[in-house]
């Protein structure tokens, strides 16, 4: 159920406690619209799931700019990728052909050791999204059009060093962004009905007939 707010309106509490291992296959290429139709199904029919989405009001973080003249903001090195199509090979199983981005990151995506986060072609919105201080959604009010190469250091801890700051320190010193408090409508899962789950059983016929 895709949604902009993180949260699961009107869950019991359990929801946020209980874990679960699943394991679950889907035989050859299964689009992301198709596997999300299949975990609909899965949790139809193990905890008797059901939903409807709905705008709500949340707090958030709105990602900005620093002042207009901000050198800083030269590290955001316009990409010239083709990312739908670059999307489509991956989905066909073809490699990439061509330069990598120079920072070490996969075309139009991103990947983290920690400290250092390094995106490929990412566009501010898609920046934004990554992105989970004090458990807040971010939404992009950069006006920053287009996908962007650029690196990023800093932490996700509470407790934070001058050589690794927290996000509200590294993006105003590293690319001439910040972020501001702000609030805003999200379109958000709101819970209608779910239960524990049954006992284990073999899913695979429920899961394979969707395919």
């Amino acid at each position: 159920y895709p949604a902009e707010s993180r949260r699961l309106v009107g869950a019991p509490e359990w929801v946020e406690k209980d874990a679960y291992d699943i394991d679950a296959k889907a035989e050859g290429e299964a689009s992301e619209e198709r596997i999300q139709l299949m975990l609909r199904s899965f949790l139809a029919e193990r905890f008797r799931f059901a939903a409807h989405h709905a705008p709500v009001e949340e707090a958030v973080f709105e990602l900005t700019t620093t002042q207009p003249e901000d050198r800083r903001r030269d590290a955001l090195r316009p990409s010239a990728f083709d990312c739908d199509a670059i999307r489509e090979a991956r989905q066909a199983g073809r490699a990439f052909e061509g330069t990598p981005p120079a920072n070490g990151a996969p075309p139009c995506g991103w990947r983290s050791d920690g400290e250092n986060y390094r995106f490929g072609g990412v566009t501010m919105s898609r920046f934004a999204q990554t992105l989970n201080p004090d458990g807040r959604v971010v939404v992009d009010k950069t006006g920053l059009s287009g996908p962007y190469e650029f690196t990023l250091r800093y932490s996700r801890e509470v407790v934070t060093t001058d050589d690794l700051p927290s996000i509200f320190v590294a993006l105003p010193e590293q690319l001439g962004l910040r972020l501001v408090p702000g609030r805003s409508m999200l379109r958000a899962v709101i819970v209608d009905r779910i239960e524990r789950p049954t006992e284990n059983v073999d899913i695979w016929p429920t899961l394979l007939s969707l395919l």
